[in-house]
């Protein structure tokens, strides 16, 4: 899914303890989906403040390829019930 991070439980937990200053917003995008969470991103883009925010959920993003986020099973569950 185009401009949706990928995170798990524990995963989500980290990220919101590494940028908590950014913590209100990231759980204000952030989609419960079982043990995960997707967090659309796209309109972060530019936003000084939190480039490297920016940069990390970019890199996590929900798609396939060699080195992706989630699991296969992960990413057809997410897809499928998005």
């Amino acid at each position: 899914m185009n401009w949706h991070a990928f995170y798990r439980d524990e995963e989500y937990d980290n990220l919101l303890d590494r940028y908590s200053g950014m913590a209100d917003v990231i759980r204000s995008r952030a989609i419960k989906d079982g043990r995960h969470y997707l967090i659309p991103y796209r309109d972060l883009e530019g936003v000084i403040e939190v480039s490297a925010l920016y940069a990390e959920l970019r890199s996590r993003e929900l798609c396939w390829t060699k080195s992706p986020a989630a699991s296969m099973d992960e990413y057809t569950y997410s897809v499928q019930r998005q």
